[in-house]
């Protein structure tokens, strides 16, 4: 796997001059800054001859909007891009883990479909093509709708906050997880103290 890392700054004093004097320069700077990160991570891309990018994040970190404009920068340079949401992949709200107080778990990543989403990337791998399906969230159910997919020799970024999930890149499986605390527990009381 190859992984891309676009580097970051902490804020430096100047900005805070700069954002007390004007929050409009603030943002253009930061606007600035954004979009030659975005550039950059496209060249990365680019050079990396991957064909499947996976970007991830906590949730309304701007994993769609970035995804959206890293596709944008990758067909500007030359390369065919195709965003793909795992938001998508819902089961529904039907099938969704509850919290300890009642509500839906939408972030658990059983919550998704976990065998089509690793059908739809081996498809992707292997054709470059592959169909999605398509997920209403006023109905909280996925729709009768699909959407097919063709890479054309390019590049697909697949945006979700289980991207990088190891259930979702096949490393593991949920019953792992499950197990996890168990098989913990048990090392624990096999060792000498």
């Amino acid at each position: 796997m190859i992984t891309i890392w676009v580097p970051k700054r902490l804020v430096e004093v100047d900005l805070y001059n700069v954002a007390a004097r004007s929050p409009q320069a603030l943002a253009e700077l930061s606007e600035n800054s954004y979009a030659r990160r975005v550039q950059y991570a496209a060249q990365k891309v680019r050079g990396s001859g991957a064909k499947i990018v996976m970007l991830t994040g906590p949730s309304a970190s701007g994993k769609t909007t970035s995804a959206h404009c890293l596709a944008k920068a990758l067909v500007q340079q030359g390369t065919p891009a195709q965003v793909v949401s795992l938001d998508n992949f819902f089961k529904g709200a039907a099938f969704y883990p509850k919290m300890p107080d009642g509500t839906l778990d939408y972030e658990n990543p059983d919550t998704l479909d976990l065998p089509l989403i690793r059908q739809c990337l081996k498809e992707l791998n292997e054709t470059g093509k592959t169909v999605l399906p398509v997920y209403d969230f006023s109905k909280e159910a996925r729709s009768s709708e699909t959407e097919e997919i063709d890479l054309k020799g390019g590049v697909c970024i697949v945006e979700g906050i289980h991207a990088l999930n190891d259930i979702i890149i096949g490393k593991k499986t949920v019953l792992d997880y499950i197990l996890k605390p168990v098989m913990k527990a048990r090392q624990n009381a096999l060792t000498e103290r």
